[in-house]
């Protein structure tokens, strides 16, 4: 319910807004675009001295921002953060005005401090700020700076003399002169005392000598070489002069780890790997070779054709072999000098080695007889060496089918499709003239669904479920939901397991009050036949009690009345208000309905009372409990139900002011269609007086 206010009205004491949505539970709207929505705070009676608070949506008046809070007071402003100050996007110094700048920057989002302008100290302070282990800023004297940074205790000079582009050496300790053996040129630097001889690391008896200490123990090698490639080696002969000059293409590179290539003339010749050495390019010889190339243990060495023809088991003779076949079938075997021929027997044959080189292949069982014999619709005819075989029924089985189809006979002698499919994952079994299966088993997610194939649960029916004896909801058999279906059995009934055991009456929480009375119609049917309703009455609820009266229950619509049965009140902590009925009436408030066609009334002649509130209840303080049934004599009554009216909370006079207490009222009724309950709802018709 929104809360509206207006111009001209004040709350005094406390305004409590309480909610469980996510909307906002307070909204202040300025109807004027950039003029910024305002609250003003103070705690003085003059209200002269004030703050503000106000939102601005706009880059002029927040600052490039887009949106801003602003703090302003007339008398001087302070912001005090008694606990963490938290900021994401970092902090600002205001900009002199409202632009599209957003002003200096002094921290940053990740805690980063920015000092938009630094004024010079003018003198010697010796406090030199510094960041320590927990992020603090403090400071150090010069002599624990000087300590800090290496720089000793000493004034640090340093005398001495020496020769351009010479390194300088010390010559004691505080005194340098020149390098002998280090020189910078212009483009290279030397390693000896003249330009003659630049890479010259040390002179032998006037001989250069290069000499690189490596590292076994960090694995680096004494020379670091730039891989290069095939066309353009890393150890390459650039250097030459004369013929061949500036050859670049020919030297060591190593394509990828673990490799070591040569190439000459731009090309791979010699591969070096961890699976072996391969000769990239090899001459084919046109004679017969001498020597063959062998590899002994790593070595490549040479072996005549002789020793070549004993390594690999050839003998010592020229024997150019000879082919074992066959008369009929099987491959051609070659057989070379030193291999062994078996000859093997098999069924009926025998093989039989003897001494002077004798092998004796011997028929062990000739001249045997073949015997063909017949079985059920099987005939055998004729006579060796010409039998006919032949069948008395050939059993041929025509038809087609579908994948994924299970089959059937569709006549005596042919199969085709059946109405059961399985896919591996889903089987559907029978479907009607639009081709839409009865059975779907979806056996992955184990959900099976009658005349439906999108089961939502593990058994979907998409119809109408008829038991012709028990239905049982339960683990087992609780009978949380149970209907008799046998007439023979004491006639049909429902149950619903635990109810009406007590177990679930006067729970606390709100989904197990009642809100409606259930009942049966005439064909077994539940239907609903009373309402429960609370409603809560407070502030401005209240008002016009007299003139124009709150609505608890609105009007049912044409044709239907409210029937009210029983009613209860409780008021909770708070005042009673004042300006209620102080003699005549004698009640304080009343609930009914309004005669006539007019929704307000008159209340001294023209309300119907269904309940009427002592003067003494309304008007008492604290907390309290009211409650009554039907309306009796006591209460007057109504005298009339009149068609599509509200239920109205009523009183003599408007309260001056208003109870800050609330009321909560909860009545049980029913609202009827007269036609239909009524009118077409007759059970006996009585047309004598029989």
């Amino acid at each position: 319910m929104a809360i509206k206010f207006l111009a001209d009205q004040s709350i005094n004491n406390q305004l409590t807004i309480e909610g469980s949505s996510s909307d906002p539970l307070l909204r202040l709207y300025q109807t004027n675009n950039a003029g910024g929505a305002q609250i003003e705070f103070t705690d003085q009676t003059s209200q002269l001295q004030f703050g503000e608070l106000t939102f601005f949506h706009s880059d002029s008046m927040s600052y490039g921002s887009g949106a801003a809070f602003s703090l302003t007071s007339a008398q001087g402003l302070s912001i005090l953060a008694d606990g963490k100050l938290l900021f994401k996007d970092g902090l600002y110094l205001k900009p002199s005005s409202g632009t599209s700048t957003t002003g200096s920057q002094l921290i940053t989002s990740a805690g980063a401090y920015k000092i938009p302008s630094i004024v010079n100290a003018g003198e010697d302070t010796n406090q030199f700020l510094v960041r320590d282990s927990d992020g603090n800023v403090d400071f150090r004297t010069g002599a624990e700076v000087r300590s800090d940074i290496g720089a000793g205790t000493g004034s640090g000079t340093v005398t001495g003399s020496g020769t351009a582009t010479r390194v300088a050496v010390w010559n004691g300790t505080t005194d340098l002169t020149d390098s002998i053996r280090i020189v910078f040129g212009t483009n290279t630097t030397f390693f000896n005392n003249t330009t003659s001889t630049p890479v010259q690391m040390q002179n032998n008896g006037g001989t250069g000598t290069v000499k690189f200490e490596g590292s076994a123990t960090s694995n680096s090698s004494n020379v670091q070489i730039t891989p290069g490639t095939e066309s353009k080696p890393g150890l390459n002969f650039g250097m030459r002069s004369g013929t061949g000059a500036q050859d670049t293409n020919t030297g060591i590179f190593s394509s990828a780890a673990d490799n070591l290539e040569i190439s000459t003339g731009g090309s791979e010749r010699v591969n070096f790997s961890s699976s072996g050495t391969k000769l990239t390019t090899l001459n084919a010889l046109g004679s017969a070779a001498s020597s063959f190339l062998v590899n002994a243990s790593g070595v490549i060495k040479t072996r005549t054709a002789s020793q070549v023809r004993s390594d690999i088991g050839a003998g010592t003779s020229d024997y150019s072999g000879w082919k074992l076949d066959g008369d009929t079938s099987g491959s051609v075997v070659s057989i070379g000098d030193g291999d062994t021929v078996d000859f093997i027997g098999s069924t009926g044959i025998s093989c039989v080695a003897s001494s002077g080189a004798k092998l004796t292949i011997t028929n062990t069982a000739p001249d045997q007889t073949v015997t063909l014999t017949g079985s059920t619709g099987i005939t055998v005819s004729g006579s060796y060496p010409s039998f006919t075989i032949t069948a008395d029924n050939n059993g041929t089985v025509t038809g087609s089918g579908t994948a994924n189809t299970l089959s059937k006979w569709t006549s005596s002698s042919a199969i085709g499709n059946s109405e059961i499919t399985d896919t591996g994952s889903v089987i559907k079994l029978g479907k009607d003239a639009s081709s839409q299966e009865t059975l779907y088993l979806d056996t992955d997610n184990r959900k099976v669904g009658f005349r439906t194939s999108t089961p939502g649960s593990a058994f979907d029916v998409n119809g109408t479920i008829r038991v012709r004896n028990q239905l049982n909801v339960g683990n087992t058999s609780e009978q949380n939901l149970f209907v008799d279906g046998n007439g023979g059995a004491g006639g049909r009934y429902v149950k619903m397991g635990n109810y009406g055991q007590g177990n679930y009456f006067g729970i606390s929480t709100n989904i197990n009050q009642p809100k409606y009375v259930a009942a049966f119609g005439s064909a077994g049917k539940v239907v609903e036949e009373r309402r429960i309703i609370t409603i809560k009455v407070s502030g401005n609820a209240f008002s016009n009690l007299s003139s124009t009266g709150t609505t608890l229950i609105p009007a049912p619509g044409s044709n239907s009345i409210i029937l009210p049965f029983e009613i209860l009140i409780y008021k909770d902590t708070g005042t009673t208000g004042s300006g209620w009925p102080s003699s005549s009436p004698n009640f304080g408030a009343e609930i009914g309905f309004c005669q006539g066609n007019a929704l307000n009334c008159n209340l001294t002649n023209a309300f119907d009372a269904v309940w009427r509130l002592p003067r003494s209840l309304v008007t008492r303080t604290g907390t309290w409990f009211w409650s009554r049934s039907s309306a009796t004599l006591n209460e007057v009554g109504a005298t009339t139900f009149q068609l599509n009216k509200p239920l109205l909370l009523r009183s003599a006079t408007n309260l001056t002011t208003l109870p800050t207490a609330a009321w909560y009222i909860q009545i049980r009724y029913a609202q009827m269609n007269y036609t239909a309950g009524l009118i077409n709802n007759v059970d006996i018709n009585k047309s004598t007086n029989g």
